[in-house]
């Protein structure tokens, strides 16, 4: 039979509460924290906004990234001597080969890519192959 809806009424007319509104109050507080942590946490990167990678003397950092495509990508020579950041495989960057610089970045300058490609690309250094990196488009 179902529960008479008068009865209720009369309930929160007169200001009582149903028995589960504690519980409910305890989820929409819940849900409105969470909000409020989400919008005050970083944001993940935009399209349009430049990541940077910098190229040291251990490696690229950070590593991996994650962009969206058509996102640019910027290397930064912090390292004492040139580096030539290019996609894999090494020596000949054939599975992208427009991510190749075609020369070393010099200690201080950077170059730049544009990520058009969807897809998971690894890349190493070519003066220094042990060091690689991946970039993740979506």
């Amino acid at each position: 039979m179902p529960p008479d809806s008068s009865r209720h009424a009369g309930r929160m007319q007169e200001g009582r509460s149903f028995p589960h509104q504690p519980i409910m109050k305890n989820v929409l507080t819940i849900f409105g924290m969470t909000l409020l942590f989400a919008a005050c946490s970083s944001s993940p990167i935009q399209v349009g906004e430049t990541v940077t990678i910098d190229m040291v003397a251990d490696g690229f950092t950070p590593d991996p990234i994650t962009v969206q495509k058509g996102q640019q990508v910027c290397w930064i020579n912090k390292d004492t001597h040139g580096r030539w950041p290019a996609s894999n495989i090494h020596p000949t960057h054939e599975i992208y080969s427009a991510f190749d610089p075609k020369k070393p970045v010099v200690v201080g300058e950077t170059w730049c890519f544009v990520f058009d490609r969807a897809g998971i690309w690894r890349y190493h250094d070519h003066l220094l192959p042990e060091f690689v990196g991946m970039v993740n488009v979506e």
